[in-house]
């Protein structure tokens, strides 16, 4: 997500499309070792459970 907002892609559709493009280069180092990046429900998903403090916090 912090990568997609430094992209400055706002939609779930359009950074799952980017982060699978990017997919064999990002993979490894965010700790993934799926073929594929989580789908846009997913993220969404995750980002519910997340406060602006605690995404601010893993930020840091």
């Amino acid at each position: 997500m912090l990568l997609g907002m430094l992209a400055r892609i706002r939609e779930m559709e359009v950074l799952v499309r980017w982060a699978t493009v990017n997919w064999d280069q990002l993979k490894e180092p965010l700790g993934f070792d799926r073929d594929l990046p989580p789908c846009a429900t997913t993220i969404s998903r995750t980002l519910a459970k997340c406060s602006v403090a605690d995404f601010r916090r893993a930020c840091r």
